[in-house]
């Protein structure tokens, strides 16, 4: 678990941080992201900050009881693959750890697989059995999460919590439509 939370923390800040004009507000990046960017100042390489970032995550995740190699070296594969894709489209160092970070979350299971309003609107109808109406039709992350529904409504997050109880849905945005004749 330290391993999920390290990656879910490093995750947040570094969300926080680019939020906040690249840095400039009173968050700290997390430790990797640090890691990352001051190897990349030094060195200009992509790939030594990622190794440099790597080596702090893993030292880290280490200390955790539950510490689980082959779910790092997984994980760590994902994030390469990730931050090399985004090097190679937009050679942005900051777009790139943070495009790891998110794929090392998602890998270690700690991320949602689509947003939380999306899975909880979409829970709402499995739960009730509505049919789903013309506007969420066109809507192609939340069908994408309505014909995924089997492989994530068990889906918690570290902190244990259910899905269909979230807050955050930002004035049911994801549940408009009229439900007056289902359920």
């Amino acid at each position: 678990m330290k391993l999920i939370k390290t990656i879910l923390v490093g995750l947040i800040g570094l969300t926080m941080m680019f939020a906040q004009n690249q840095g400039q507000g009173n968050q700290q990046p997390p430790p990797e992201a640090q890691a990352y960017m001051q190897k990349y100042q030094e060195t200009g390489d992509a790939n030594e900050a990622f190794e440099a970032a790597a080596a702090v995550a893993r030292a880290n995740a280490e200390q955790g009881d539950d510490w689980d190699e082959q779910l790092f070296n997984d994980c760590k594969a994902e994030a390469q693959g990730a931050h090399d894709g985004v090097m190679d489209d937009t050679n942005d160092p900051q777009e790139a750890i943070k495009a790891a970070l998110h794929a090392a979350c998602v890998c270690s299971g700690n991320c949602p697989p689509y947003n939380p309003s999306v899975m909880k609107s979409v829970h709402k109808y499995k739960k009730n059995d509505w049919a789903v109406d013309e506007s969420k039709e066109s809507n192609e992350e939340w069908m994408a999460a309505y014909d995924d529904y089997d492989n994530w409504k068990d889906w918690k997050p570290s902190g244990g919590d259910d899905h269909g109880d979230q807050s955050g849905d930002h004035g049911n945005q994801g549940d408009q439509g009229d439900h007056g004749d289902q359920g």
